[in-house]
């Protein structure tokens, strides 16, 4: 999850603070393949003009494991409060930008038709 809530802790928080007056109607998830990420951070390492510190495998892999152990269990309780979008973001074949455009314009309508509810529109 790039932002908020990132593990249980900040999922508690949410919960106790916001969740009587902030219902999050789903959580979009850019699924892709961890050699996948790895290649793009490594090409992204390679390409730059202002180097980051962080573009190298040893600190994408540490990432990568906080992230299994801490994010997706939160991933996978909006996946079971069905409040879970996918997007499979690895992949970059006509078919799947197809597909990637197809959720994104779904996901948009159940959107707009939430906040127009909740806004009174």
């Amino acid at each position: 999850i790039d932002g908020f809530p990132r593990n249980f802790d900040n999922l508690g928080g949410w919960n106790r603070i916001c969740g009587s007056f902030a219902n999050v109607p789903f959580l979009l998830f850019l699924d892709c393949d961890e050699q996948v990420m790895l290649s793009r951070i490594l090409a992204r390492a390679e390409k730059a003009e202002v180097k980051r510190k962080d573009d190298n495998a040893e600190t994408f892999k540490k990432r990568y494991k906080v992230y299994q152990e801490s994010t997706m269990p939160v991933v996978e309780v909006f996946n079971t409060e069905k409040k879970y979008v996918k997007i499979e973001a690895g992949k970059f074949t006509e078919e799947a930008k197809k597909d990637q455009e197809k959720t994104i314009d779904d996901v948009y309508a159940e959107v707009k038709e939430v906040f127009v509810k909740r806004l009174n529109l």
